[in-house]
């Protein structure tokens, strides 16, 4: 093997995070283990059922997963250079449990059943990393996440420690076996009908419990704590009260810090928190935090890495292109190295249309009851609909007053009631109507560029208050007061931009609103972040095409115009 050659295995290799804590010289022994394969566009790595042979690092190119499902295949990942597959076939002995089909000219580096024995011997934080990796894997296929990227891999995913499904355990358990033996005793007492009576005194508690022991179990179960290869997730379901997902791109992550207690620390469970520029992540109870937090720092170095690699081949890009205006030249153009899209058919996305103008009659119709909905990038909440029952709750109940009087004055033939009572229904319709308006018209707004808060009164004064997203004092954070709010899933959602606060009171599901902020804030910044660096690109392929045409008449005085 050629040292160039080895350097540059040691160069992929020293970005993915199995490798991170070697040093130089066991990355290049690592390195050295590995075989480079060849496959063209299309041809399959291994297919679903094979048994497994190689461990596999992509080097170069890209590459698709995909699962056989009764309707067809199934794409499961997009792997890129970096990106390493099949290690979980190796680790617990099974066949491939999915295929991995070249989209592009793909390079991969590639070692046997027998030396990945021993090279996840020689480095166990290697065998520990990709066990953890496999496990995730293997979850994440059985879970399906409807969030996630075509291209976007799961690497980790844990829940909260088993500590703490044994804890919520404790008080059904306790109930059950209390209510078990007070039927014995009262068996003992009376034989079989004693039995009997218990079965019908005992029945319906101990069916209640069990329902409670499931609740408990499927409750724990839905608690994620993941790591892609573009985000850190939190994604928390408590079921029949809400579902929630905090997230944080992977190159705005500030600091990993793990927070455990004593006994934390003696159970293998704490809190990872994920600080990032829109505030903080806390994920408590997390079993095995110290796993998840390296995992995360990992692949944050490894995503800025690539950021910055990215940034350089724009700057050489934009050098090339700032030359060849100045001098006039023309680059050779090639025949594209994209292959057809014959080979993963895609299902053909429907022409679009253009969208007629809504009337003001179908937005109410269309947004009614509606407390959060989207036109575009913009997404409007409005307060819960308990807020607009405390608030029209005195309509509510003589609409249906109302009603029922109307009926009654029809079964019974009193027409002059009937009349009377069909006008006080209009009225009190018309009651309801304002107090809905006067609820619908209390918005709060986020834009891609600003917050926004808007109190409009039906045929009255409105008040709007806005805010830049990308305001360099910008805080986040929400809050559900009280039991009616957990149940309900309510709350409220304070936002301080400076000296300003904003409060979107009362809104569904605040902890979602809160991460749109957070979403709709991390885009605005990467944006502007985005138009900096081209706009200093732009300024040094300007220095430097002005330095190299003086450096060619300094070079060639006699070019130089008389």
């Amino acid at each position: 093997m050629m040292d160039a050659e080895l350097a540059r295995r040691v160069a992929v290799l020293r970005k993915e995070y199995l490798f991170l804590g070697l040093d130089d010289a066991q990355v290049a022994r690592a390195a050295s283990m590995f075989e480079l394969a060849e496959f063209k566009p299309y041809e399959h790595v291994f297919d679903e059922g094979d048994t497994a042979d190689y461990f596999y690092i992509v080097f170069q190119g890209r590459a698709r997963v995909y699962r056989r499902e009764r309707r067809g295949q199934k794409l499961l990942n997009v792997l890129s250079t970096g990106d390493y597959f099949g290690e979980y076939a190796l680790l617990f002995y099974t066949n491939r449990t999915a295929s991995v089909i070249a989209e592009t000219p793909l390079s991969v580096l590639r070692i046997g059943q027998q030396d990945f024995q021993k090279f996840i011997q020689e480095y166990p934080s290697i065998r520990l990393n990709l066990t953890a990796t496999a496990s995730g894997r293997k979850l994440a296929r059985r879970l399906h996440f409807d969030w996630l990227a075509e291209d976007e891999i799961i690497y980790y995913i844990t829940r909260k420690h088993e500590l703490f499904l044994v804890l919520s355990l404790l008080g059904p358990t306790t109930v059950a076996f209390l209510t078990l033996a007070a039927w014995l005793f009262l068996t003992a007492q009376d034989g079989w009908q004693g039995l009997g009576f218990g079965a019908f005194l005992f029945g319906i508690p101990l069916l209640g419990i069990i329902l409670w022991i499931v609740y408990d179990l499927v409750d724990w179960s839905n608690d994620y704590y993941i790591v892609t290869s573009r985000r850190v997730v939190w994604q928390e379901k408590v079921i029949f009260l809400y579902d929630s997902r905090r997230e944080a791109p992977l190159n705005s992550v500030l600091a990993v810090n793990t927070v455990s207690s004593f006994w934390g620390r003696q159970f293998g469970y704490g809190t990872v928190e994920v600080r990032t520029y829109t505030g903080t992540i806390a994920m408590k109870n997390m079993s095995r935090p110290a796993l998840f937090a390296r995992f995360v720092e990992g692949y944050k170095t490894r995503v800025i890495a690539i950021s910055k690699e990215k940034e350089a081949q724009e700057f050489e890009k934009a050098i090339e292109t700032g030359l060849m205006a100045k001098y006039h030249l023309e680059k050779e153009v090639l025949p594209a190295d994209k292959p057809p899209e014959a080979p993963f058919p895609r299902p053909a996305a429907p022409p679009k249309k253009a969208q007629p103008k809504k009337s003001a009659l179908a937005e109410f119709i269309n947004t009614f009851l509606k407390v959060r909905y989207q036109e575009g990038k913009v997404i409007t909440y409005r307060k819960h609909l308990l807020v607009l029952l405390g608030q029209a709750w005195a309509p509510t109940l003589l609409l249906f007053a109302c009603m029922i009087g109307l009926g009654a004055a029809l079964w019974y033939g009193q027409t002059l009631l009937f009349g009377v009572l069909l006008l006080v229904w209009l009225v009190v319709i018309v009651w309801w109507l304002y107090e809905y308006v006067d609820w619908s018209n209390d918005i709060y707004r986020l834009t891609p560029d600003q917050i926004m808060d808007i109190d409009k009164k039906p045929l009255g004064r409105e008040e709007k208050k806005t805010a830049p997203l990308d305001a360099q004092d910008f805080r986040v954070e929400h809050l559900r007061a009280n039991l009616i709010n957990i149940i309900f899933n309510y709350g409220n959602v304070v936002i301080n931009v400076g000296q300003t606060q904003f409060t979107f009171d009362g809104v569904y599901n605040p902890d979602q609103v809160h991460q749109d902020v957070s979403d709709y804030r991390q885009a605005l910044l990467l944006r502007k972040q985005e138009e900096a660096s081209k706009r200093e690109r732009e300024h040094m392929v300007d220095w430097f095409v002005a330095y190299h045409s003086q450096s060619v008449k300094l070079e060639n005085p006699e070019n130089e115009a008389p």
